[in-house]
């Protein structure tokens, strides 16, 4: 029963409720709607060969991008604090919390921290972290992490500092997190605080 903490859960939809799973109200049997079975399981992924035989309505494809949307993780940062810049470092703490159904399993993805040039929009700066997302389950409180940034080599002036995940795979997708400041200073990093570096 508790060996989706470890793996990966996934398989099929029944052939016979393909596709009409997600309408309203559903065809599937009392008991199996679709988010009680992701709930149960702590699925993954599922399969739905059915969703794409003919197209698709619109209700029918939005219920269907919501549902399968509660599948697997759902990292979300519960807060984060950047402290003032002194001696050239500075200290970040953040609390992640998994919202989702399933852990994060592949333990290759690594955090970074970085310092973005807001009026450019560019990453100036990149620090790796020995932070990891494997090991946060949902339904448990929030992890934190922490870290002290070296500021020697940065310039002074205005930065927002970030968090990013980027895939380990070659062309893949950098994790996002289920947070609004998500992409808002720079592409695959969520913004996390502000720092002033003084002359």
């Amino acid at each position: 029963m508790e060996n989706w903490k470890q793996h990966p859960i996934g398989g099929e939809i029944r052939p016979e409720v393909w596709g009409c799973v997600f309408d309203s109200p559903s065809c599937a049997p009392e008991g199996q709607a679709f988010a009680d079975c992701v709930n149960e399981t702590h699925a993954t992924w599922l399969m739905d060969t059915g969703m794409f035989r003919e197209t698709a309505a619109k209700p029918r494809y939005q219920r269907a991008i919501e549902q399968v949307g509660r599948m697997g993780y759902e990292f979300h940062l519960a807060a984060a604090k950047v402290d003032a810049a002194e001696l050239q470092e500075t200290r970040v703490s953040v609390k992640v919390e998994n919202r989702g159904v399933a852990p994060f399993y592949h333990k290759g993805w690594k955090v970074q921290l970085g310092l973005i040039d807001p009026v450019q929009g560019e990453v100036i700066e990149q620090w790796p972290t020995s932070w990891r997302l494997t090991g946060i389950q949902p339904g448990e409180g929030p992890t934190t992490w922490s870290t002290t940034l070296n500021l020697k080599a940065i310039a002074a002036g205005d930065y927002v500092v970030a968090l990013s995940v980027p895939s380990n795979i070659k062309g893949g997708v950098s994790l996002r997190f289920a947070n609004q400041t998500q992409d808002n200073d720079a592409k695959d990093w969520v913004s996390i605080g502000s720092l002033r570096i003084q002359p």
